[in-house]
């Protein structure tokens, strides 16, 4: 993308906007890294101790 035309102010804020972006669609990413992880791995909560098929 060419960003010539636009003044300093102006590239400042799309860079803002950019950035902004990228953070949410990293913590959508991790956050669904997170939830699949812990799904496959936790069973239940009855216990403090891992079960076997929580031991990986």
């Amino acid at each position: 993308m060419d960003f010539q035309m636009y003044n300093d102010a102006e590239k400042q804020q799309i860079q803002r906007i950019i950035e902004q972006k990228q953070m949410r669609d990293f913590l959508k990413f991790y956050t669904n890294l997170v939830e699949r992880c812990f799904n496959d791995c936790i069973n239940d909560f009855t216990s403090k101790a891992l079960t076997s098929k929580e031991v990986r």
